[in-house]
């Protein structure tokens, strides 16, 4: 039997407020949003429907594999319609470059800003 999982069910709402980052691939411009409950959200369906989808292992080791899937999940929150697999599809080799940038801006996006500049050195936490 085929397990075709939907990211989003209709009955959850897109929130247009969070922040996105633009990507065109085959003429089709597709939102990814790194909003950390975004992202809980979409890993907690993702790993339920079966799927290898724990983020803070990806995070802190970035692979092809681990972009591929982070990309795939920067995808859940604005395209509702699209399954898990056809999202990792949409990752090729010659977007690798491409979607990977347009990843780190769209994570860069949603981490918070550093305050003012004190003048004195950052110190470990």
């Amino acid at each position: 039997m085929s397990k075709k999982s939907r990211f989003n069910s209709a009955a959850e709402k897109i929130d247009p407020t969070l922040p996105f980052t633009e990507i065109e691939i085959d003429g089709k411009t597709y939102k990814m949003c790194f909003n950390h409950r975004a992202l809980a959200r979409a890993e907690v369906k993702l790993l339920a429907a079966g799927h290898d989808a724990n983020l803070l292992l990806r995070i802190g080791n970035l692979t092809f594999d681990s972009v591929r899937t982070l990309f795939a999940v920067s995808l859940y929150h604005y395209q509702p319609e699209m399954d898990f697999d056809t999202a990792l599809k949409l990752f090729t080799r010659e977007l690798a470059l491409p979607i990977t940038n347009a990843m780190l801006e769209a994570w860069n996006g949603n981490m918070p800003k550093p305050e003012a500049d004190s003048g004195r050195p950052l110190e470990p936490a």
